[in-house]
């Protein structure tokens, strides 16, 4: 059976500038501090997130579900 999969995020952690060495291991550094953020914060919020390789380099694919009962509970508190 496949997973069911609610949303899809594209995130990119290259920059199209040319780097020196150490601006690069710095950038590499925010960008893995920014994908370890978004996945803590979407985890939070009781979505499952599963990340894969994009087909660029510097990209990354996650999937995201959203529980039935998270999402029963959202709707309630939206009404």
């Amino acid at each position: 059976m496949l997973p069911h999969i609610d949303l899809v995020i594209v995130f990119r952690a290259n920059s199209i500038y040319h780097l020196t060495k150490q601006q690069a291991r710095i950038d590499a550094q925010h960008a893995e501090d920014q994908y370890l953020r978004l996945l803590h914060v979407l985890r939070n919020a009781g979505l499952h997130a599963v990340a894969k390789r994009g087909e660029h380099q510097g990209q990354l694919i996650i999937l995201l579900s959203c529980p039935d009962h998270q999402l029963e509970q959202l709707l309630q508190r939206e009404r």
